[in-house]
């Protein structure tokens, strides 16, 4: 951390377009006053009013109460120590709202120290030249997304050591708060990396894909696994730990791929089974109870008043209380406690690698193949998710490693690699050299499935596709509103139906009329997408 005099000013520019590098200006540079300039804040755009809003949010070491709608923030039952971060000295931070960078409007003080890591570079340089106007004696700083401190006036590159966690940079790119039930182990991912492999030889791609449809397919058909009864004494014995009893439920790879990228040099933290939650309590409630609802082993847990079906607004609004009082006035058992956990987030992800500059992204296919739907689905979540400096990867137990649609496809025992992500964009990755164990066993198609999911995902017909959609569309009309991008989509997917291509036109002119509801499509990643039509009166 770069040090400074007594009572020492910092000046940075606030980035309106992603606040981390503001955030990491403020976390990793000492200072008694901090000024940061909003420049032109009377012309930001919503999404970046919701970025100031974030970065004072980050400031205050958590974002439970970031809601602005009143009795929205989180009980205290219901919200986890972990998902905090320290906080920074707020009260000394003064946010100067100004049209432009001149004397007019900021002074440059001696011994100010100046960051110009955020802003545009038309405001850097209006920061410089203003700076260099005054003839005071500053000291210019940058922060480098490796994770250093650049002292422009000495030319000293300094190792930041305490910089920003990956919870504290996925609530600031995102807005999410991110849960993490599990973190991969380098030392289990040399276990792995050293353990032996087994073919299993197919004459079909997995979930009946046709061969046409079907991408990084072997030849022979061929799926990968682990030699269970090998590797499990190296791990500790415990295959229940491991997800190792079913190696079909695939979980096993989730598991297995963070413990293998937690190898590598450039990993940070590495974390299985990362659930990204709407920062809005009501809006992650909704969904979530909405999932236990269709899960009658779960949804025993709870008072079934929580699940009452409403028909009018006044149904709903007195349901809604009834739900505040159960959630609000005391604690839930830990049975449900845990269901609620398991059901809240709007988007879980399989794995999360975080390296210095970068979030890699990942889903987890344990099959031979996989299709354009699947790395579809994992870049259009990685990118609204994590929309800056991110690495879509699809891990799956077939042979081939390649770039396509976006995605990084990778065959899980090339995980022990670190370059692989750099030999797959050069197109130098070699055919898997390492000698496998014989089997005579043929690949099954396996789909994972959870024992608290609430459903098990299958191909739907096309009546089961319109009585989902249609249940969830009713179902929503007097909930509290969420975005069709990524939460609609993804209460679709949990309930079978994962090919959304196309799907909001095919919503408008199915079911608009028969239920009400009138579809903005330019809107798709706000809770505008769907106006009801008896709110338009």
């Amino acid at each position: 951390m770069i040090s400074m005099s007594a009572k020492s000013r910092l000046i940075t520019i606030f980035n309106a377009n992603d606040p981390t590098p503001t955030a990491r200006t403020l976390r990793n540079t000492e200072w008694d006053e901090a000024h940061v300039l909003i420049v032109g804040g009377g012309r930001y755009r919503p999404h970046q009013k919701n970025n100031l809003r974030r970065l004072k949010s980050w400031a205050s070491g958590t974002s439970r109460h970031y809601s602005k709608v009143e009795g929205d923030s989180w009980p205290d039952a219901i919200w986890k120590d972990e998902w905090n971060w320290t906080p920074i000295s707020t009260e000394n931070i003064d946010y100067c709202d100004i049209s432009e960078i001149v004397s007019d409007l900021f002074d440059i003080q001696d011994g100010d120290t100046i960051d110009l890591t955020s802003g545009t570079k038309e405001m850097t340089a209006d920061l410089i030249r203003l700076a260099n106007a005054s003839e005071k004696n500053v000291v210019f700083l940058i922060q480098t997304r490796s994770g250093h401190t650049l002292n422009l006036s000495t030319g000293e590159l300094q190792q930041n050591s305490n910089d920003l966690s990956a919870r504290e940079r996925i609530w600031l790119s995102s807005g999410y708060i991110v849960d993490f039930p599990g973190v991969g182990n380098a030392d289990y991912g040399k276990i792995w990396e050293a353990s032996k492999k087994m073919q299993e030889v197919s004459n079909s791609p997995s979930s009946r894909l046709d061969r046409s449809d079907a991408i990084g397919l072997g030849d022979p058909i061929t799926k990968i696994i682990p030699v269970v009864e090998e590797i499990i004494p190296k791990l500790g014995g415990n295959k229940k730990q491991h997800q190792l009893k079913d190696l079909n439920s695939g979980f096993w790879l989730e598991h297995t791929s963070a413990h293998l990228l937690a190898t590598w040099p450039d990993v940070v933290d590495c974390y299985i089974g990362p659930r990204l939650i709407n920062p809005s309590f009501n809006e992650s409630l909704g969904v979530a109870l909405f999932t236990i609802f269709h899960n009658l082993k779960v949804r025993k847990r709870f008072p079934p008043g929580l699940f009452k079906q409403t028909r009018t607004k006044e149904e709903y609004l007195a349901l809604k209380e009834y739900r505040e009082n159960y959630f609000r006035g005391s604690e839930l058992p830990p049975a449900a406690l845990h269901s609620l956990f398991q059901s809240i987030h709007a988007v879980e992800f399989d794995f999360l690698a975080v390296t210095k500059t970068s979030f890699i992204v990942g889903e987890c296919k344990h099959m031979n193949c996989v299709d354009a739907g699947m790395l579809g689905r994992l870049l259009s979540n990685t990118k609204g998710m994590f929309p800056i400096h991110s690495v879509p990867v699809l891990v799956y137990s077939g042979p081939e490693c390649m770039h396509v649609s976006g995605v990084n496809l990778i065959s899980w025992p090339r995980l022990s690699d670190p370059t692989i992500l750099d030999l797959i964009q050069e197109g130098e990755v070699e055919k898997l050299s390492f000698e496998f164990t014989p089997s005579d066993k043929e690949s099954k198609s396996s789909v994972k499935v959870d024992s608290d999911s609430a459903f098990e995902q299958t191909s739907l017909t096309g009546t089961q596709k319109d009585s989902v959609i249609e249940g969830l569309l009713s179902s929503i009309k007097f909930a509290p509103p969420m975005r069709y991008n990524p939460e609609f989509i993804n209460l679709l997917n949990r309930f079978g139906l994962t090919d959304t291509q196309g799907l909001l036109r095919y919503i408008n002119e199915k079911f608009s009329e028969k239920i009400g509801f009138t579809i903005n499509t330019s809107k798709h990643n706000t809770t505008e997408w769907i106006v009801w039509n008896d709110e338009e009166e």
